[in-house]
C-alpha cells in the first residue's frame, strides 16, 4: 500500500468528512467541510495509508498587515491513534511546508504546549524552531447577551 498525502479541494467535502471521522472518531458529527474547502485561504491535507485516511492537517493563510507577505497558521494536525509513529505526521508536516513554498508564503507557524512532548518532537523533527520561549496564549469566547 504505502503512505501518501493529498490536499483536498472544494469538491472533496464527502472525502473530508470521511477522513475527519476516521481520525477523530465517528462521534464527530457533520463538520462544515463545504464551507471550509470553499474558502481559498484554507487548506486541508489528508494522509492515507493505502486508501485508508490516517491523518489530517489544516491551516489558514494569514495576510500580514505591518509588512509584506503571508504566513500560514497550521491550526491542527492529528493522526489516528493506531497509525501514530509510522510517518503520517511527518508526511503531513512535510507536505504543508511544501504547500507554503508553492504558495510563496514567507513562514508557517503553529502552537502547542509544554505538556505535549510528542507534538514538539514532531515539529522539531520537521525542522521547526521553538520561538519565542515565553509565549502565552489567551482565549476569548463570545459574550452572552
Amino acid at each position: 500500500m504505502g503512505l501518501s498525502v493529498r490536499r483536498l479541494g472544494r469538491d472533496d467535502a464527502d472525502l473530508a468528512r470521511t477522513a475527519l471521522r476516521a481520525v477523530y472518531g465517528p462521534e464527530l458529527g457533520e463538520p462544515p467541510c463545504e464551507v471550509f474547502l470553499d474558502e481559498p485561504r484554507t487548506h486541508l491535507l489528508v494522509a492515507f495509508d493505502g486508501e485508508q485516511p490516517v491523518g489530517v492537517a489544516y491551516g489558514y493563510e494569514l495576510p500580514r498587515l505591518l509588512r509584506e507577505g503571508t504566513a500560514m497558521l497550521m491550526y491542527e494536525i492529528e493522526v489516528a491513534p493506531l497509525a501514530r509513529r509510522r510517518g503520517a505526521g511527518r508526511a503531513l508536516m512535510d507536505r504543508f511546508r511544501t504547500l507554503c513554498d508553492e504558495l510563496g508564503l514567507d513562514s508557517m507557524w503553529l502552537l502547542t504546549d509544554d505538556g505535549n512532548p510528542a507534538a514538539q518532537a514532531l515539529y522539531r523533527g520537521a525542522g521547526g524552531e521553538r520561538h519565542p520561549m515565553d509565549q502565552v496564549m489567551f482565549r476569548f469566547t463570545p459574550r452572552k447577551s
